[in-house]
């Protein structure tokens, strides 16, 4: 079986844009079932992406120039960059902002410091392009005949957007400014705000624009039965899901036109596996399951090397929870319902790097539960 599609459609922000995709399925036996297709979907901007003002945020900022001295020491390039600590000084003492810094009396002989917060307002772009995403999958479906109500499903995914909308982040903006040879006559600098006072920096704007390229790679495996047990009264349930990340990166371009690609995959914040194992039990209108959820550690700073204080490694989490449920009145219309989620109060890794500055992302990642266990009840009824 295949299947065909298109669509055609006109905006006057960009112009013309086309999408299609072609796929379909082989079953070689009734057990077995192939599958695939391949798209090309087109997506122009929104209202907000093309001509939304600035609209405030905060982001935190490892500022490049933390520790100058008048100088030029002091300074110390971003984990993992090639940038020179003497382009990042000379960029830094250029600022009018942290000149007047160091020709304050009270801070004789003490560096330019800041890390902490910054106005990060994120804002709309009129010279946005249309987004293009190619986007493949293929799979299988077996449902093997030793078992009954066994499904087992494998796919694989690749999806690959050029010219993703999206915006730099505030920290590689500013890395980029100060570590450029071309300082203060670039991309980056341009939205870059310091005080003329105390050099401190006041805003970074992220703007959205064009990036050069967006990759999504991976493999999700599904197995779901429905089973009975000798001797055991109802009917068992396992529902157990899996999702590999292969690769989740983006590249745009930077300094002097070259790109730049970051690839997120294997940090903290971006597990490469994840999964989640439901066992439940069912007998007439009564429900109940047990679920576990996993995600596998990672880096927090994967620019950061093994060696350097600053690296930490957050290990694997694994959080439970359980639900039951039981359904009465006409046709089984009204239920009542409770559950716990995180049974085992976990809250996850702490990463003490960010104790000194107060931030909060050292308990707010995908791994932390800030909430801890919760308890939930209820009743609902259909009219």
């Amino acid at each position: 079986t295949a299947q065909i599609a298109a669509r055609i459609a006109n905006y006057s922000t960009i112009g013309t844009i086309y999408s299609y995709n072609a796929g379909g399925y082989w079953e070689p036996t009734e057990t077995l079932r192939f599958r695939g297709q391949y798209s090309r979907s087109q997506r122009a901007p929104t209202i907000t992406e093309f001509f939304s003002a600035p609209r405030q945020d905060s982001d935190a900022l490892r500022d490049p120039c933390d520790g100058l001295m008048p100088d030029g020491s002091g300074i110390t390039p971003a984990p993992g960059s090639d940038f020179s600590a003497a382009t990042i000084a000379a960029n830094c003492l250029a600022e009018a902002g942290i000149q007047a810094f160091f020709a304050d009396p009270d801070n004789a002989g003490d560096p330019f410091e800041f890390d902490g917060s910054v106005n990060g307002p994120n804002a709309g772009n009129s010279t946005l392009r249309e987004e293009t995403a190619d986007t493949f999958t293929v799979g299988a479906v077996w449902a093997p005949s030793f078992a009954d109500d066994l499904y087992i499903i494998v796919d694989y995914y690749n999806i690959r957007v050029e010219d993703a909308i999206g915006s730099v982040s505030t920290q590689t903006t500013a890395d980029l400014c100060y570590g450029a040879a071309d300082f203060p006559n670039n991309r980056f600098c341009d939205v870059i705000t310091r005080d003329c006072s105390n050099g401190r920096v006041v805003e970074v704007i992220n703007r959205q624009e064009n990036l050069n390229e967006l990759l999504s790679e991976g493999v999700d495996v599904s197995v779901m039965w429905d089973f009975e047990v000798d001797k055991l009264p109802g009917e068992f349930g396992l529902d157990v899901r899996y999702s590999r990340s292969l690769a989740d990166e983006f590249e745009f371009v930077g300094e002097a036109g070259q790109p730049v690609r970051e690839d997120s995959n294997g940090s903290m914040y971006n597990p490469t596996h994840e999964a989640r194992a439901r066992l439940s039990w069912s007998e007439g209108g009564f429900y109940a399951s047990y679920t576990l959820h996993y995600e596998s550690g990672g880096i927090d700073d994967l620019d950061v090397l093994p060696t350097d204080p600053l690296y930490f490694a957050a290990d694997d989490q694994f959080r439970s929870s359980v639900y039951a449920r039981y359904r009465f009145g006409n046709d089984n219309r009204t239920s009542v319902y409770a559950g716990v989620t995180n049974l085992f109060d976990e809250a996850g890794p702490y990463m003490p790097g960010n104790f000194a500055t107060g931030s909060s992302s050292n308990i707010n990642s995908p791994q932390n539960s800030l909430v801890g266990r919760q308890f939930y009840f209820g009743i609902r009824s259909a009219f």
